[in-house]
């Protein structure tokens, strides 16, 4: 059973630069080191134009899995694209077990991660945005938007994910 189980936790998370996940995604790919980026489609439209056309974007942004992370250690800090894994409080590489991997795969594939309608506020929350928490128990706090959901969405604060409705936020 441990055996089995050391097999599974082969996954590292891996931050890298934001914005540029899908070129590490595809470095990655041409120098044959097995990461997964989980992406999902979104409606945008250009500026000027009355057309939305569909944008492929990562789930989460400036993160990406790769496999057997220690072994590709060495390699990956040779790439300007990536920073480091995230580590526990130990200073070991935190693992990640492979059926996550094989569930945001499953929820990938289905397209449960889509975003096909206009987001929150026509738009104007977008991922990488500064906001402000302006009610609630956590009012004052400063954040960054992880990722934007039909009505709500995820706010990094202090290196924790919360879960927040934009009526409850404004920009910085």
């Amino acid at each position: 059973m441990l055996i089995e189980l050391q097999q599974q936790q082969r996954w590292g998370l891996a931050r890298v630069q934001g914005g540029r996940e899908l070129a590490f995604k595809d470095w990655a790919d041409d120098n044959a080191i097995h990461i997964y980026l989980p992406t999902g489609q979104r409606r945008i439209r250009s500026r000027g134009s009355r057309h939305k056309t569909f944008c492929l974007v990562p789930m989460f942004p400036g993160y990406a899995f790769v496999l057997r992370p220690q072994h590709w250690m060495d390699y990956l800090r040779n790439n300007s694209l990536f920073m480091h894994f995230l580590r526990d409080p130990e200073g070991f590489i935190i693992q990640v077990c492979q059926a996550v991997i094989d569930d945001l795969r499953n929820r990938e594939d289905s397209g449960e991660f889509n975003d096909l309608e206009p987001l929150i506020g026509s738009g104007r929350l977008l991922v990488g945005m500064k906001l402000r928490i302006k009610a609630g128990p956590m009012a004052g706090f400063c954040g960054r938007c992880l990722a934007v959901f039909r009505n709500s969405l995820l706010l990094d604060v202090k290196g924790r994910a919360i879960r927040m409705r934009p009526e409850e936020l404004e920009e910085e």
